[in-house]
């Protein structure tokens, strides 16, 4: 079975980070870290993988890192996606319930919710049609089960315009006149189109993102 590259670009960069991590802690919880991150890995890979994934080229590969980076300034660090809060009310303690937890997340979000909403606003974007575009935005949005999670997805879709405007990347209208709130994984769509990105590389580097 063929791995995408960025994949086993993504894969190659954890594994550096946690052996530095390990370098410098020598933790047990670094152990469990990468465990974790490695389930996740295997479970991104599965649900992103077709048998014609189409080949990334080395500038889109470049432009996905850039996406998918916790570096991109959209404020992605600032949201723990729910956990946070399980973590508080003790449903998250130990390693086998904080598995579980980003299983069922992978499972039941990335999976069912956001990897389709991409492929469908991917495909809007290359047929040039807006009006589909906005309504696979409006789903998502409506998808969110907490006033939290929305704004979560909201305030990082606002933050990924404004990096957009700076990188010259044609944006809808919609978003650009401010009409109403824009998701970012609606909203990743476009640059990864216009970056010539295919949707199982665009795939996995929102799952990624999300996962970091």
């Amino acid at each position: 079975m063929l791995i995408p590259v960025a994949t086993r670009t993504v894969m190659g960069t954890m594994m550096i980070t946690v052996i530095r991590m390990i370098i410098h802690t020598g933790t047990v919880m670094v152990i469990r870290t990468t465990i974790l991150m490695g389930m996740a890995i295997h479970m991104i890979t599965g649900m992103t993988m077709t048998t014609d994934s189409a080949l990334l080229s080395t500038p889109g590969l470049l432009r996905l890192l850039q996406l998918s980076s916790v570096s991109l300034p959209v404020g992605g660090f600032a949201f723990s996606q729910g956990l946070e809060y399980a973590v508080e009310k003790g449903w998250v303690s130990n390693m086998k319930m904080t598995r579980e937890w980003i299983a069922t997340q992978l499972h039941e979000t990335q999976a069912l919710i956001d990897l389709p909403v991409l492929k469908g606003a991917m495909l809007a974007v290359q047929q040039n049609d807006e009006a589909r575009w906005c309504e696979w935005n409006d789903l998502i949005l409506a998808s969110r089960e907490t006033r939290e999670l929305r704004l979560t997805d909201t305030a990082m879709g606002e933050a990924l315009v404004r990096l957009l405007k700076s990188l010259d990347v044609a944006l809808p209208q919609y978003a650009l006149n401010a009409e109403g709130d824009v998701s970012f994984v609606a909203l990743y769509a476009w640059p990864a189109v216009q970056w010539q990105i295919p949707y199982e590389s665009a795939a996995t580097g929102l799952s990624w993102a999300w996962l970091e």
